[in-house]
């Protein structure tokens, strides 16, 4: 796996070079332009098609040559249209909290916009010269963390990521620990802080991973 995510980033990496240089969307061996079929043909060449093509919208040398993103997970901010497929209608952890604890004294979040465009208890709706808010809905397929994250990264996904609701399949879990050479503990859909309460102890008193499937 490691092997292959420091192929992924080595491919980027030249994508990235060739779209400085002009190049991209050219092939290597004959020269001629590549099809949009080929390009958007797997997940990541598609996301980079789009980088290329949200690059040709953007004025020449204002490229940002580094961003740093910071993620506040599980703090949503609305149910999403699709959120009766997963039975999360009437979701809003922001708001939800916010009114049970009587409002929120954020303000430096405040300051960046967090009280817009909808208002929560304790927070006004303003933001500083200079800021950006709003909301997004993810369009990917899936509720996963891993979909939104690769989302937001710029990779979208068609088909949601397969669900185990009664934990992986024999076929699965059984390979997985042929490889590591151990039995796993936790072969369960639950949420991290759950499975470190049920199964923390045992893990450090037989040094056996956790292996969890989680919602």
């Amino acid at each position: 796996m490691v092997r292959a995510l420091r192929s992924n980033l080595h491919d980027v990496d030249r994508a990235l070079a060739k779209m400085d240089a002009g190049t991209y969307g050219t092939c290597e061996r004959c020269g001629s332009q590549i099809t949009e079929e080929r390009l958007e043909a797997i997940p990541l060449g598609a996301a980079l098609h789009r980088l290329q093509e949200a690059g040709r919208m953007t004025s020449p040398g204002r490229r940002v040559p580094r961003v740093c993103l910071l993620v506040c997970d599980s703090w949503g901010v609305g149910d999403a249209p699709d959120a009766a497929t997963y039975g999360d209608e009437g979701s809003n952890t922001l708001g939800n909290t916010s009114r049970e604890v009587g409002g929120l004294d954020v303000p430096t979040l405040e300051s960046l916009g967090l009280g817009s465009p909808h208002r929560r208890p304790g927070v006004a709706a303003r933001a500083e010269p200079g800021t950006a808010h709003g909301r997004a809905t993810e369009i990917s397929a899936g509720k996963d963390t891993t979909t939104g994250h690769w989302e937001m990264m710029g990779i979208r996904l068609d088909r949601p990521f397969p669900l185990y609701p009664e934990g992986f399949p024999p076929e699965i879990i059984q390979g997985f620990e042929r490889a590591i050479g151990r039995r796993v503990l936790g072969n369960v859909p639950a949420s991290g802080t759950e499975i470190i309460q049920e199964l923390g102890e045992e893990h450090l008193r037989t040094g056996l991973p956790d292996r969890l499937h989680e919602r």
